[in-house]
C-alpha cells in the first residue's frame, strides 16, 4: 500500500542548497513558493530512506548516492524523475589537528611524517568523497604506504567521531568544515579540490508527485535560477537563510553561511543544470568510469529517459 505523499523534500543543511529558500521555490523559503515544502535532515542516507518510504515528495542529495541508495533498488527504476542538477558548491576536507600537524609542519615538506593508517568519515560508500579524499593524498609520495579506511556515519556524527579521534578527517559540504574548525574539532586544509570527482547535486522527485504538480515541477529551474540572482543582495540572502531555518534541525548560523559565501564566491556559481537524456546519460557513464555505477544499473539512454517526464 502506497503511503500518501506529504509535500516535503529532504536536504542537508549547506550553502549549496540556499537557492531552493529563495523567494518563489518552496513555501518554507519566501513568499510565495511553489506547492513543497523543506525538511531538514542530518544525513543524505536519511534523505534517501525517506523517499524510498515515501515519506517524502523529493530529496536532494549527491547523484552517485540517489543513484546507488534509491534508483538501483528493485521496483525503483521507474518512479522518479530528476528535473535538475543544482550547481554544487566547494566542499571541505576538515582534519584532525594533529593530523594536520604532522602533514604541514614548520618544515613545509611535502615528506612529512605520516600516519600508518587514516580514516575518513563518509556519508555513503558509494560517495565520491572516497576518490576526493585518494586524490588529495596522492600528493604525498609516501601516501601509497598508508592504510585508508571509511566510516559511514551522518554528518553530525562524524563531528562527535571527528572530536573523539574515531576518524580523521571529513569531507563536508560548506560551512559545516567551517564550523568544525571554529568549534576547535579539527583543521581545514585549504589545499584541498574535488579535482575530477566533483559530485552533482541531484533533485529527485517521486513520479506521482511530479505527475500531479507538472507545471511547478518544470518551471521550477526557473525559479532556482531566479533565488540564485536574488542571493546576490543582501535581503535576499538574508530571506533564504531564514527560510532554511524554518526548515527544521540540524541548522547552520547566519554568519557562517555569510562568510562561506563570500570565501567560495557564491554568487559567481551559477551553473545549475536542466536534465535531458543526454546529459543524465553522461552522468551514469561517468559514475561507471569512477566504479561507483551499481552493475544492474544501465548508464544507456533509456534509464535517462526514465529519469525524466516521459509526456
Amino acid at each position: 500500500m502506497v503511503k500518501p505523499l506529504d509535500n516535503f523534500f529532504g536536504f542537508l543543511p549547506s550553502l549549496e542548497v540556499l537557492p531552493l529558500f529563495g523567494k518563489g521555490v518552496c513555501q518554507s523559503g519566501s513568499q510565495g513558493g511553489l506547492p513543497f515544502h523543506a525538511k531538514a535532515f542530518s544525513s543524505y542516507g536519511g534523505i534517501a530512506r525517506s523517499l524510498l518510504t515515501k515519506d517524502s515528495i523529493g530529496g536532494i542529495l549527491p547523484w552517485e548516492i540517489f543513484v546507488s541508495e534509491v534508483l538501483s533498488l528493485p521496483g525503483q527504476r521507474n518512479q522518479w524523475q530528476v528535473p535538475m542538477f543544482v550547481s554544487a558548491c566547494p566542499t571541505e576536507l576538515v582534519l584532525r589537528e594533529q593530523v594536520h600537524r604532522s602533514l604541514y609542519s614548520a618544515r613545509g615538506s611535502k615528506f612529512a611524517k605520516f600516519p600508518r593508517c587514516l580514516t575518513l568519515g563518509v556519508e555513503s560508500q558509494s560517495s565520491l568523497t572516497k576518490h576526493q579524499f585518494r586524490e588529495w593524498l596522492a600528493y604525498w609520495p609516501q601516501a601509497a604506504s598508508v592504510k585508508v579506511s571509511f566510516r559511514t556515519l551522518p554528518m553530525e556524527l562524524m563531528i562527535h567521531a571527528l572530536k573523539s579521534e574515531m576518524i580523521d578527517a571529513i569531507i563536508a559540504p560548506s560551512p559545516w568544515g567551517m564550523r568544525i574548525e571554529e568549534d576547535g574539532i579539527g583543521k581545514r586544509d585549504t589545499r584541498f579540490t574535488t579535482g575530477r570527482h566533483t559530485q552533482r547535486l541531484a533533485l529527485a522527485f517521486q513520479r506521482e508527485f511530479a505527475e500531479q504538480n507538472l507545471e511547478a515541477v518544470e518551471m521550477l529551474p526557473t525559479a532556482v535560477a531566479s533565488a540564485r540572482r536574488s542571493l546576490r543582495y543582501p535581503s535576499g540572502f538574508a530571506d533564504a537563510v531564514s527560510g532554511m531555518a524554518r526548515s527544521g534541525s540540524p541548522g547552520i548560523a547566519k554568519d557562517l553561511l555569510v562568510r562561506a559565501a563570500g570565501l567560495h564566491g557564491f554568487s559567481a556559481v551559477d551553473d545549475d543544470m536542466v536534465t535531458d537524456a543526454g546529459s543524465l546519460a553522461y552522468e551514469l557513464t561517468r559514475l561507471r568510469e569512477f566504479e561507483l555505477l551499481p552493475l544492474h544499473v544501465s548508464p544507456g539512454a533509456q534509464t535517462a529517459r526514465l529519469l525524466l517526464d516521459c509526456r
